[in-house]
């Protein structure tokens, strides 16, 4: 899996093929993603798709098997074998190291037959799921416009709530329900944030002299952290910055926690890759400036996409409520109106929506916001208790941990980010609790 992480997968495209398809594929996907989702608008016709294939070997029976299951996990197909809309139809095999596949309508619907080719260097199984991710993540850019999400890594903690309060971090890869350990420490790890780069995350830990921020390189995975904060356990909630730069919630004084801007040393900004080095084996945080200056609790620092704006959870006004901070104007506004408790803002990748934890008649909710125009639509239903939101790195999807009504377990599960049906993400058994997922940039 290690290995996995670090090589690069590539779907090759009929190159002929598609330069004479360029302007009538690129217009019907446009009306299509159009027709069929709009981010900004809850509610979805999914598209009803069946996958064949001419080849029944062990290999391509299981590549196959990968992406039916991947597509079923995506929320915007359904996977039928009869009265389907569109086709995916593959020829060859997996062992023959290539495959020919068309995605095709069955219908009069003015889509374009999309032919492409597929390489195989290894029927290794973790390989054949990071293939058929590739080929679902295009499907879905053709038909809705979205990158898609399938593959990527999310970071939660979980904990056996019979056994211990310690919660290790786990990562599981979207469209695949395995569960990895990502730290071995005996601490309680919560609250992970990824570097812009997605190689690292940051993460709080409860140790015996209070809370402490460590650091851990994620590609490639090595189990072992490293403490980057601790000022006796003052701090916490660390969010790593789209400028790369790191915001802490520091206790103060009794019930008064403000928002510190740190750095975090380097050994050398730039090395030869481009990639950043950080200093080993004793990296720290270095205070830059103060945020916040208040006799309230003010924490859960988020900072925008284009880093121009920090969302951040302050009682100030006698409840939790999410407020923006102005990084230039250092002006902070007050964009949560309803509820008398918001916290957990998150930013959607292209910065228009902040998602939340809301609670709504004694239950929590997980909403979004539109930072332009104020307007608030709920994303999670009522039957399900809903926190820790955090999108995909497209957008499309909100990954949160939930817990429903008559369960006592927290999991975590996902939606479309503009609401309506929601799925279980992970397979971990009845007894585990699941929150605070981070999905990778």
């Amino acid at each position: 899996m290690k290995q996995n992480l670090k090589r690069k997968l590539s779907i090759k495209i009929n190159i002929p093929w598609l330069l004479n398809m360029l302007l009538a594929l690129g217009m019907a996907a446009s009306v299509q993603a159009v027709q069929f989702y709009d981010i900004s608008r809850p509610g979805i016709k999914k598209i009803k798709l069946h996958i064949s294939t001419n080849d029944e070997s062990a290999q391509t029976k299981a590549f196959v098997g990968h992406i039916t299951r991947q597509m079923n996990h995506s929320l915007f197909f359904e996977l039928v074998d009869s009265d389907a809309e569109y086709s995916l139809e593959m020829d060859q095999t997996v062992e023959s190291g290539s495959m020919m596949a068309v995605l095709k309508s069955l219908s009069d619907s003015g889509f374009k037959p999309l032919e492409f080719g597929i390489s195989f260097k290894s029927g290794d199984d973790s390989y054949l799921k990071r293939k058929s991710a590739q080929v679902g993540n295009l499907m879905l850019k053709k038909f809705f416009g979205v990158k898609g999400s399938i593959g990527s890594s999310l970071v939660y903690s979980m904990n056996d709530a019979s056994k211990t309060q310690s919660k290790i971090l786990y990562t599981s890869f979207f469209g695949d329900p395995e569960q990895i350990p990502v730290t071995k420490n005996l601490f309680s790890n919560y609250g992970a944030s990824w570097d812009p780069s997605g190689n690292f995350i940051l993460y709080t830990a409860v140790t015996s002299s209070g809370t402490t921020v460590y650091m851990q390189q994620f590609r490639p995975l090595r189990i072992r952290s490293t403490r980057v904060f601790s000022d006796k356990g003052k701090g916490s909630a660390a969010s790593w910055g789209s400028n790369d730069l790191i915001y802490v919630a520091k206790h103060v004084k009794r019930q008064n926690t403000d928002i510190y801007e740190y750095r975090l040393d380097t050994k050398d900004p730039q090395n030869l890759s481009g990639e950043k080095i950080y200093a080993i084996p004793n990296p720290k945080l270095l205070q830059v400036r103060r945020i916040t200056k208040s006799s309230a609790i003010e924490t859960e620092p988020s900072l925008s996409p284009d880093g121009k704006q920090l969302a951040l959870m302050s009682d100030r006004t006698g409840t939790p409520q999410i407020y923006l901070y102005g990084m230039k104007s250092k002006k902070l506004k007050r964009i949560t109106q309803k509820g008398d408790h918001n916290v957990s803002p998150s930013w959607s990748p292209d910065g228009r929506y902040i998602a939340y934890s809301g609670r709504r008649d004694n239950a929590f909710s997980i909403f979004r916001i539109d930072i332009k125009t104020m307007e608030e639509n709920r994303v999670t239903p009522k039957s399900i208790n809903a926190e820790g939101p955090t999108w995909s790195p497209d957008g499309s999807l909100i990954a949160f941990s939930g817990k429903k009504k008559g369960s006592g377990d927290w999991k975590i599960y996902y939606s479309l980010s503009s609401g309506g049906e929601y799925k279980r993400l992970t397979k971990s058994k009845s007894g585990f609790q699941e929150t605070s997922p981070s999905w990778k940039p």
